[in-house]
């Protein structure tokens, strides 16, 4: 947008498609009442309870189970059969033993725990997972095995996994 000398920038657009006013400071959205064209409210980080809630990113490995894996699989491939050092102790660039799901991540953890209802201080209410609930449900032992980097690389699993908002939102509590 350029602007003729003495003119000054509008506070707000208005989209053509919408009818929507936007304003483009937070000072103008409070004075004017918001603009924001509705929709859910921000996704809580914890509910009620205390408890955080899962934002759909992957979960990390916990150590001391990454290591259990390891020496109960032998650091032998479950695939090609091949025994192979860890990442760290490998030498060059060679190939070297991870461990993997049987089952992939996400299906696992949907399988293995239930999503919780709760309401929030503003009275909306949402269907979440805890974290602690789907770190527990990654790091399961009876899912994990240990496979080599060539043949945890060759499988083909869902790629499209890594991301997304598992939080749902429902709506205003009905009063």
């Amino acid at each position: 947008m350029t602007l003729r000398r003495g003119t000054k920038r509008k506070a707000f657009t208005k989209s053509p498609y919408s009818g929507i006013k936007k304003f483009h400071s937070a000072r103008l959205r409070k004075k004017y009442g918001g603009g924001s064209g509705g929709g859910p409210p921000r996704r809580p980080n914890k509910c009620p309870c205390g408890k955080d809630i899962w934002a759909g990113r992957r979960p990390k490995f916990d150590s001391d189970i990454y290591d259990f894996v390891l020496n109960r699989g032998k650091n032998t491939c479950v695939k090609c059969g091949a025994v192979l050092p860890r990442k760290r102790d490998r030498l060059g660039k060679s190939a070297y033993i991870t461990v993997d799901h049987a089952t992939d991540w996400k299906t696992h953890v949907y399988d293995q725990t239930d999503p919780h209802r709760f309401v929030d201080k503003g009275g909306n209410c949402w269907e979440a997972y805890y974290q602690e609930e789907v770190d527990d449900a990654y790091n399961d032992i009876y899912n994990l095995v240990t496979m080599c980097s060539s043949c945890n690389s060759k499988k083909s699993g869902p790629k499209f996994y890594d991301g997304g908002n598992p939080t749902k939102y429902l709506g205003k509590k009905k009063k």
